[in-house]
């Protein structure tokens, strides 16, 4: 199963379920969309896709697996001595899936120190 991060996911606003394809996303991912829609600090367009991403993933609510971060979770991120961000939160919810899937550059470098590359 695919796991997307929050960057990706904002780039499939509007088009998420089109593909019918099960996947999962952090909780964390969640609570970034959430501050993303009202920042202050973000461009009309990335708020706009948050908020579409948000009424599309309630509307589709049954279709899709939300990872609860827990701390015990960021355990193999510590062992490679790799600081703890969001982004690293993230990357440590989707260790218990098949593939993740990124469009931020230094993310997905990091992700191939866990996952084999696509």
């Amino acid at each position: 199963m695919k796991f997307y991060d929050t960057s990706s996911l904002l780039l499939k606003a509007g088009t998420l379920f089109d593909d019918n394809e099960p996947f999962a996303i952090s909780s964390i991912t969640l609570k970034e969309l959430e501050e993303i829609k009202t920042s202050s600090n973000k461009d009309a367009n990335i708020k706009y896709a948050a908020r579409r991403l948000l009424h599309d993933l309630d509307e589709h609510s049954e279709d899709y697996e939300v990872a609860v971060y827990h701390e015990v979770m960021i355990n193999p991120i510590i062992e490679k001595n790799l600081p703890i961000t969001n982004d690293m939160k993230i990357l440590a919810s989707a260790l218990f899936y098949d593939t993740f899937v990124t469009n931020d550059l230094a993310l997905k470098k990091i992700a191939s120190l866990f996952f084999k590359p696509e």
